[in-house]
């Protein structure tokens, strides 16, 4: 049968029963592809979108030669863009690279009686399918070959096993059985999709009326509506909108404003929509009785989110959570919690009922349960009351194993049980993160397990030395990459630690060492304070003395709770970063421990980290970012008399890392402590007749006064952070001249 029957089939069944239906095109790529277009004259007549890589787009499908298959085509990357929208149908190119957050976005935005068209080869051939998304999963010292099929053996098995698909393949073309209930007719009648979920809409009137009367009767009222994909939170944010424009003044607000598309649909009144950045410039006044709905606020950065709150009285957020829309987990774990403890009154609202398209949708129970975003709590929570959380028998009961990707798939709902608890814990944790775990060669799990059930989990990840990496696709073996990075002329994917210590702290050493870096670690909560963690922990530092590890270390955004957790585990804080993380709106920590008795490096860099601190918080973190538990902390904890912020480093050390800042491309960021140690040591190689009057008064500015980079740059012309650092290369080239003329 022709894909064009079997796309009419999949479409009336869909429109019959308000669902969205999957059709698998299995097949050649160049098949599945002239498939598409044998048809392309039907596909354009409805409102729909293909996922295809760049390279695809311009052989296959190039707009400019009227080669197009859908009104909207767009690279895989870009799914994040369409959240909010709406389409008909959707292609999904497999060959163009399985992304995992690129399905979950872009799937949720399939209306009820569309089709999602999949494409991949036959499934005789996947053992051999070179899939894109493969050459993303490896980095030094391992290969392609070493990365693992884990994920699309999952994949395939969950296509074979669904229930309610449809399957155009190019080696069964002639022999395709369609679905039960499918009508055979190979024409479509024209069937509008009718939801008859009177509970869904019942729900969603109950959201509008209560949020209408709360932001009516108080003056600094937030709102918090999630819900997952489907369940109409933006028709319900429209509807709402119409309910208030009487009353108050309303300004709309998105990462993009496409996404509001939908929330326009169903507002009758003037909607004003107003991009974050215009909401946050100083000249933007807010007026009384005015409020600002925030739709998909998970995909704006919590730093954002934050100040939007501090901004605005009177406020609606509305997002997705479920981890593919940006920040993610971020949003609740996050943000959430700040509006909890700082806004007077926080109401919120989850819409659970699908409202887009009917109950037990075939597309998505198959997303869902491919990518596990549906989170299930209750065997966890009959366990806590199973186990009773005070007993002091839970440490013993609970046992610490390191388990392997084919463990895993063999038992499904363990791995159910650890995306849950790493979702809820973590609010880095999306879809793609199933596919790190499964099949990156350098990903190590462990898992902590009581009564079959996981309760706390330690994802590992395997880095350097760089020193023995072989040579890369640049033609750079380990010990000319390390340099490169040390310079700042190259920044290869992965082994993060090992290379922020080179790229970042100036310590080109770091290239000998090997290091277990702590990715994730999480309890869930029920069993949190129990010593579960530190047993985990034990069982990784075992594991990498064994495995030859110099350091097990972990990147961690700054808290409170983290800092003291780390400490108490023996590991030292050796570098705070200086941008401000954009969506835990704080500053990321390293964190070290040393495993064998040398560990000269761990000492430079505590020393280097005492030196920096003090100013770093005086020119780069903002205003009350940091905690003052943190830096009375730090003061107390890493400031001896040994080891005082003033001490000068190893002057030809200072040197070299100021010559590779204005020679060559390190971060400004990165130095500029050492160059105002240097400045403090040289004084006269700065002094304004060796320099000039306007550069000394610079460096002054900047190094000393610690005035505001918006004042630095309107008081000597810079157009921007970036010639700033342009200007600052110049005037540390001359300073180091003139300490050698001076020293000769």
């Amino acid at each position: 049968m022709r894909l064009k029957d079997i796309y009419r089939q999949c479409a009336q069944k869909a429109a019959a029963h308000s669902h969205r239906q999957l059709l698998w095109l299995s097949g050649e790529q160049a098949w599945c592809y002239q498939q598409l277009i044998a048809i392309k004259s039907e596909l354009l007549t409805q409102h729909s979108i293909a996922v295809l890589s760049k390279a695809v787009i311009t052989e296959y499908f190039s707009e400019s030669h009227n080669n197009a298959i859908s009104s909207t085509q767009i690279n895989v990357k870009d799914c994040h863009k369409y959240l909010g929208t709406e389409h008909q149908l959707i292609i999904f190119d497999g060959y163009s690279g399985f992304n995992p957050d690129s399905l979950a976005q872009i799937s949720g935005t399939l209306s009820a009686g569309g089709v999602l068209i999949l494409l991949t080869p036959e499934v005789d051939q996947w053992e051999y399918w070179q899939e894109l998304e493969l050459d993303n999963l490896w980095v030094q010292p391992f290969t392609l070959e070493n990365v693992s099929r884990y994920f699309l053996n999952w994949l395939k098995s969950s296509l074979l096993k669904c229930p309610d698909l449809s399957q155009c393949s190019q080696a069964a073309s002639n022999k395709f059985t369609p679905s039960q209930n499918t009508n055979s007719d190979s024409s479509i009648s024209v069937v509008k999709p009718v939801l008859l979920n009177s509970e869904a809409i019942r729900k969603q009137r109950q959201f509008i009326s209560e949020s209408a009367d709360y932001l009516l009767k108080n003056n600094d009222a937030v709102i918090v509506l999630t819900a997952a994909r489907g369940r109409g939170k933006s028709a319900a944010l429209g509807l709402l909108a119409t309910q208030l424009t009487s009353y108050k003044t309303l300004h709309i607000t998105a990462a993009r404003k496409q996404a509001i598309q939908q929330v326009d649909k169903f507002c009758d009144g003037p909607l004003v929509y107003l991009p974050p950045e215009t909401l946050l410039n100083r000249d933007f006044i807010v007026e009384e009785d005015t409020v600002l709905m925030v739709d998909e606020a998970a995909s704006i950065s919590v730093d954002v989110l934050l100040r939007l709150a501090q901004k605005f009285k009177e406020i609606v957020f509305s997002t997705t959570t479920q981890g593919y829309e940006g920040t993610g987990q971020g949003f609740n774990l996050r943000f959430v919690q700040y509006l909890k403890k700082n806004c007077k009154s926080v109401k919120e609202f989850n819409l659970e009922l699908a409202m887009r398209w009917a109950e037990n949708d075939p597309l998505e129970e198959w997303v869902n349960k491919l990518l596990f975003l549906e989170h299930d709590n209750s065997s966890l929570s009959n366990l806590i009351i199973k186990t009773n959380t005070h007993n002091t028998e839970i440490l013993k009961a609970c046992s610490v194993v390191k388990i392997s990707s084919s463990e895993l798939l063999k038992e499904p709902k363990k791995l159910q049980q650890l995306f849950t608890l790493l979702s809820q814990a973590h609010y880095r944790t999306t879809p793609n993160d199933l596919r790190i775990i499964l099949d990156s060669p350098n990903m190590h799990l462990w898992i902590a397990v009581i009564d079959n059930q996981i309760v706390a989990a330690c994802l590992v990840a395997l880095e350097g030395p760089f020193k023995d990496f072989a040579d890369d696709t640049q033609g750079m073996n380990g010990e000319q990459l390390a340099l490169a990075m040390y310079r700042g002329l190259r920044r290869p994917r992965g082994n993060l630690l090992p290379q922020v210590l080179i790229a970042q702290e100036g310590y080109l050493a770091a290239k000998n060492i090997k290091v277990a870096r702590i990715v994730r670690i999480a309890t869930a909560f029920g069993f949190r304070y129990q010593g579960i963690a530190a047993k985990l922990l034990a069982a990784v530092n075992k594991w990498a003395q064994q495995n030859n590890c110099d350091y097990v270390g972990a990147n961690f955004s700054l808290q409170q709770d983290l800092v003291l957790f780390w400490e108490r585990q023996d590991y030292t804080i050796v570098r705070i970063g200086n941008q401000m993380d954009k969506v835990t709106a704080s500053y990321s920590a390293t964190v070290l421990k040393a495993l064998k008795t040398e560990h000269i490096l761990l000492d430079q860099l505590q020393k280097s980290f005492n030196r920096r601190l003090t100013f770093q918080q005086q020119r780069f973190f903002e205003k009350n970012t940091l905690s003052q538990f943190c830096i009375k902390h730090f003061e107390n904890t890493y400031y001896d008399d040994g080891l005082k912020p003033q001490s000068m480093p190893n002057e030809d050390w200072c040197i070299e890392q100021l010559n590779c800042f204005c020679h060559y491309h390190r971060p400004f960021a990165s130095i500029a402590y050492i160059m105002q140690l240097m400045l403090k040591q040289y004084p006269n190689a700065w002094h304004e007749t060796n320099i000039g009057a306007e550069n000394n008064k610079l460096l002054q500015s900047y190094f000393f006064e610690m005035t505001e980079f918006t004042n630095i740059y309107k008081q000597f012309n810079f157009s921007g952070y970036r010639s700033l650092t342009s200007r600052f290369k110049q005037l540390t080239s001359v300073f180091l001249h003139n300490i050698k003329v001076n020293k000769d």
